[in-house]
C-alpha cells in the first residue's frame, strides 16, 4: 500500500529509522515523517535523530543525517568548542603578562593547530575540543547546519595555525604573531557568544548557494528589523553608563597628584 505524504516530507520505513528515536517534522505529521530540505523547507528543517542515524566514517567532514541531502555539523558543539578555545587562549595570553613566559601561549597554539588539523583533514567529531564541547552539550537537542561553510571557515583557521607554526618553530616574536592570536580569539569569541561564523559568511559571499548556515543567515527569509524605539533605549543606556563612569571616576577614584622624589 502506498502511503501519501505532504510535499517536502519524506517517508522512512521502520527499518530506516533511528534505533532510539523516530524522526518527526514539525507537528503531528505521522510516524516516521521527516522534513526534506528543498527551496521551501530548508529554513525550517530539523532532525533530532540519534548517532545511529549518521554514517560513521573515520575520514569524513560532517554527519549524514536522514532528512538532509547534504552533510551537517552540530552548531551547538561547534559553539561550545569555540568558547572553550577562547577561554583557554585568553588565559594563555594573560599568562604572558602575569608569569612573563610564553610557554602556555605556545602550548595552546600547538593544541589549536592540532584541533584544526583533525577537524579539516580527518573528522570534526574526533577533534579534542569538539569532543569536549560535545560532552558538555550532549543533553541538548542538536542544531544542524550545513557542513561546507564550516569546512571553509575551519580551513582558514588551519591556515592561521600554519602561520603560527612557523613563528613557533623558528621562535619569532613579532607584532604579526600577536595580531594573529588576537584575530583567532576574536573569531572564536563572536562564534561562541553571538553565533556569528565570519568564515561561513565569507563562504556564502563566494558561493551564494548555501543551506542552513548558523543563525539562518543564508536563507532569503526577511530579517527582523531593529526598531527605532530599541535604538532609543540603547542610546539612553549608553548615556546612563557614561554618567556612571564619569561619576565613579571623579568621586571614588579621583586622579591623585604624582609625588616625585628629588634626590
Amino acid at each position: 500500500m502506498k502511503r501519501s505524504v505532504e510535499p517536502g516530507i519524506k517517508w522512512y520505513p521502520p527499518n530506516e529509522r533511528c534505533e532510539n528515536r523516530s524522526l518527526r517534522a514539525f507537528g503531528a505529521r505521522g510516524f516516521g515523517a521527516v522534513m526534506v530540505p528543498d527551496a521551501h523547507t530548508v529554513p525550517f528543517a530539523r532532525s533530532v535523530g540519534s548517532k545511529n542515524c549518521s554514517t560513521m566514517k573515520f575520514f569524513q567532514f560532517g554527519e549524514q543525517i536522514p532528512g538532509y541531502d547534504f552533510r551537517v555539523i552540530n552548531e551547538r558543539e561547534a559553539r561550545a568548542s569555540a568558547g572553550i578555545m577562547f577561554l583557554l587562549g585568553l588565559m594563555s595570553l594573560f599568562s604572558v603578562y602575569q608569569l612573563r613566559t610564553i610557554f602556555w601561549a605556545e602550548l595552546f597554539s600547538l593544541t589549536f593547530i592540532i584541533e584544526f588539523l583533525v577537524r579539516v583533514l580527518i573528522r570534526p567529531a574526533y577533534a579534542p575540543y569538539m569532543l569536549l564541547g560535545a560532552l558538555i552539550v550532549h543533553n541538548q537537542a542538536p542544531d544542524w547546519v550545513e557542513a561546507r561553510p564550516k569546512h571553509f571557515a575551519w580551513a582558514l583557521g588551519l591556515g592561521l595555525g600554519a602561520v603560527m607554526t612557523v613563528y613557533i618553530v623558528f621562535d619569532i616574536i613579532s607584532p604579526v604573531r600577536l595580531a594573529i592570536c588576537w584575530l583567532c580569539l576574536f573569531l572564536m569569541y563572536v562564534e561562541s557568544v553571538f553565533g556569528i561564523c565570519l568564515g561561513c559568511m565569507l563562504y556564502k559571499y563566494i558561493h551564494r548557494k548555501t543551506y542552513l548556515c548558523p543563525g539562518g543567515v543564508c536563507e532569503t527569509t526577511p530579517k527582523r528589523n531593529f526598531s527605532r524605539h530599541k535604538w532609543l533605549v540603547l542610546a539612553a543606556f549608553l548615556v546612563l553608563f557614561s554618567l556612571t563612569y564619569t561619576t565613579l571616576k571623579h568621586w571614588k577614584f579621583p586622579a591623585r597628584p604624582r609625588v616625585e622624589v628629588v634626590k
